[in-house]
């Protein structure tokens, strides 16, 4: 049923104009986080954190957004995917293209290191303009309808899915073809993870990522795709990082605090295209985990 209704929703609002779009995400926005208050508490909880040296009224602005930016996403999930690629990409503005060709002129493949921002779903659409190939690692959805149908639109738009646990062999073998896996790396891991400091608080955190990095010597080029206020996007290409020098304990985690720096650096020049509904910090380390982090943040700085 929700399968079917996406699926009608998705053909309608292809065919409707930017303006139209962007109009009625700004309202299905605002009904989320005024009328509906979906998650609202969570959201302002996790920003009072992230930012204390902002005023409530700054956060209720930022959250503002952040609703709003959910709801423009939703139409444009539902919209480009049946639409050919050019539809988009004529919409987005890319920089620092030369770090992505630097890091595929190595011959290994490259991943991508991303999170949920900005427009994410729809960032490797915009990014087959410039890579092979393009295999997206991601968990399935709750609901096995909206999951078939999300599935089934990144598939139409090109990209790969590959899944979020036992999926390392496929990672290396699409690598060694010298093609590219995105991997988010801004969400709660709930099986042990590596403990890096986000926002000034312990957020655990898959070390995959690092551990394809060494293995197969392919680079990490973090990417990010953000929106603009006339609808328009710029993807970004950021220099691509060497991968961990080997797979000990400290290499590892200091590589996952680096990337998961990167991820929070863009998240503050752009903290409402982030989403903070996610309970990102809902792990908590031991007391003696604790410890040993924040001993290898004073050696790093």
């Amino acid at each position: 049923m929700i399968g079917d209704t996406l699926e009608f929703l998705s053909r309608r609002t292809s065919r409707i104009s930017l303006a139209a779009r962007i109009r009625i995400g700004r309202t299905l926005g605002w009904l989320l986080g005024t009328v509906v208050r979906h998650r609202r508490g969570l959201v302002m909880s996790a920003l009072t954190r992230s930012f204390p040296e902002k005023s409530r009224k700054e956060l209720s602005v930022v959250a503002d957004g952040v609703y709003r930016h959910l709801g423009l996403l939703i139409m444009e999930c539902l919209s480009f995917p049946r639409q050919p690629p050019g539809v988009f990409q004529s919409l987005v503005d890319y920089h620092g293209v030369e770090h992505i060709e630097a890091a595929l002129a190595e011959g290994r493949g490259v991943l991508i290191l991303m999170g949920h921002i900005g427009n994410w779903e729809l960032m490797g659409l915009a990014a087959a303009r410039h890579l092979p190939r393009i295999h997206l690692i991601a968990k399935t959805q709750h609901h096995p309808g909206f999951d078939a149908f999300w599935r089934a639109s990144r598939e139409r738009m090109g990209i790969h899915m590959l899944p979020a646990r036992d999926s390392y062999e496929d990672c290396l073998r699409v690598l060694d073809r010298g093609e590219a896996v995105f991997v988010p790396l801004d969400q709660n891991m709930r099986r042990p993870g590596v403990f890096v400091d986000f926002f000034g608080q312990q957020a655990s955190t898959t070390p995959g990522l690092a551990y394809l990095a060494e293995q197969s010597r392919a680079p990490v080029a973090p990417a990010y795709c953000i929106r603009k206020p006339d609808g328009r996007h710029e993807l970004h290409y950021l220099p691509a990082l060497h991968p961990p020098a080997d797979r000990c304990d400290g290499a590892i985690q200091a590589a996952t605090q680096a990337y998961t720096k990167i991820l929070e650096d863009i998240i503050r020049r752009h903290p409402e295209q982030w989403l903070w509904m996610h309970k990102r910090w809902r792990s908590r380390p031991a007391r003696r985990a604790t410890v040993v982090n924040h001993t290898s943040a004073r050696e790093r700085r």
